[in-house]
């Protein structure tokens, strides 16, 4: 059962990789794949979730960004297996 409505997620995540193709930088992608890890989660996708999430967490770490990188990881571990 999906946790948030999946339109609207799914609307957050394709804007924001839109938003990650107009700022070519880390931080921009990893929220990105942040977006379209929500999305799949809304979806009850957890494959796609968790692999999102965790792309999100290497982005920020590549970004500098370690409170980021941290929340990242989290949301991936919190998503059942």
């Amino acid at each position: 059962m999906p946790f948030v409505p999946s339109a609207p997620a799914t609307e957050h995540g394709r804007k924001g990789d839109s938003w990650a193709v107009l700022f070519n930088s880390s931080a921009w992608q990893a929220m990105a794949e942040s977006a379209a890890g929500s999305a799949a989660l809304a979806d009850a996708d957890l494959a796609a979730a968790r692999q999102r999430f965790e792309a999100a967490r290497a982005r920020y770490e590549a970004a500098g960004q370690p409170y980021w990188t941290d929340r990242a990881g989290r949301l991936a571990a919190l998503v059942p297996a």
